[in-house]
């Protein structure tokens, strides 16, 4: 019978176990059940996910379970996930100084893109951005302070250029490095009522964080194990390395005279616009969102407070060819409640993924 035949769920008493101290057998319980659970998880991820995280196990010192992307863990992405009595914790993080730097890079390039891999977890999700001391001895690492630490939903555009940047300058130092840790906390009643469902809708979260997984992780085959590592070494599932990233970041934006990939305006409002739901750009700003000269419209997707919106589009007006965005229903709501005492609006639109256009609405500083 395979793993995940025999996988049932996760008992309650799987997680008050680590609540325990002295309870041995409670505590062999438990983590059987979680080696259990995680080779069940991996093998109900999707072959993608498989593939950037190829490498699994429990970790019994620290008593987790982990998913990651080389074989010794903290060199690259790598997800832990920990059962407790008071909360089942799913945790992607980014420790390895040369895999920040790698991913911040062109996150930085691209932050219109970074912001939205980030958003689309949702505002179930929370992020941590640490800033840690290195011992350049030793090499030890402690803690600092905290660059940011809230929910996905404060993560706005302006907030996550500037941290970004940050912590790029920082990690790029030889005595800072900047951890990041992206976590979905769940109460331990309701992991353990899913039963067997657990995997699947663990599965369906792990695709969602696989852009900014294949945004940090190495190019290439799983690294080699570091002897000096601490973390023991990792299962690796029966699958192959992905020789590239499936869903890395794509290349940075850049400039062109003839088709800009991104632009910045602010519009005047009116309280017409306000009510009516409507944001007038130029003529020259019709340019950018044209398919073909013959379109009147195309639709967009409108980023606001941490959702997206799919059903708002641009018009060409006639005859200066003026471009306008004529917000959805459910975005109009948050339009005028958001700028009913703003003169002006700040626009940013940038050409993302399959030649989509995204926008997004900000206050004027």
């Amino acid at each position: 019978m395979s793993a995940v035949e025999q996988f049932t769920g996760l008992p309650m008493p799987v997680f008050t176990a680590f609540g325990w101290t002295g309870e041995t057998n409670a505590l062999k319980f438990a983590l059987a059940q979680m080696n259990t659970f995680i080779q069940a998880l991996h093998r109900t991820l999707s072959t993608p996910a498989q593939q950037m995280l190829p490498f699994f196990g429990v970790d019994e010192d620290g008593m987790t379970a982990y998913l990651a992307s080389n074989q010794h863990t903290e060199e690259g992405p790598y997800i832990i996930l920990s059962a407790r009595p008071t909360m089942f914790d799913v945790k992607l993080s980014i420790t390895d100084k040369a895999a920040l730097i790698r991913g911040l890079k062109t996150a930085e390039t691209n932050p219109i893109l970074w912001h939205r891999h980030l958003a689309e977890l949702g505002p179930d999700w929370g992020l941590h951005f640490q800033q840690c001391q290195v011992d350049e001895e030793s090499g030890s690492v402690s803690n600092y302070q905290d660059l940011y630490k809230e929910g996905i939903s404060e993560w706005d555009l302006e907030t996550c250029t500037s941290i970004t940047s940050r912590a790029l300058f920082l990690t790029s130092e030889a005595r800072w490095v900047t951890p990041l840790h992206i976590n979905r906390r769940m109460r331990p009643e309701q992991a353990s009522m899913m039963a067997e469902k657990l995997t699947r809708f663990l599965a369906a979260d792990i695709d969602k964080l696989l852009p900014i997984i294949g945004l940090f992780g190495r190019p290439g085959k799983a690294t080699k194990p570091n002897k000096k590592a601490g973390r023991p070494r990792a299962t690796a599932a029966n699958t192959a390395a992905p020789e590239t990233n499936l869903l890395s970041i794509p290349s940075p934006i850049t400039a062109s005279t003839e088709r800009p990939e991104q632009f910045v305006y602010v519009a005047e409002l009116k309280p017409l616009h306000i009510r009516k739901g409507f944001i007038n750009l130029t003529p020259t700003h019709w340019h950018f969102f044209a398919e073909s000269p013959r379109i009147g419209s195309r639709p967009v997707t409108l980023s606001y407070s941490g959702k997206f919106d799919k059903e708002t589009t641009v018009w060409r007006l006639q005859p200066d060819e003026m471009a306008r965005i004529v917000l959805s229903e459910k975005a109009q709501t948050w339009f005028e409640k958001q700028f009913a005492n703003a003169t002006q609006v700040k626009v940013t639109a940038a050409r993302l993924k399959q030649d989509e256009i995204q926008i997004i609405l900000s206050h004027v500083d």
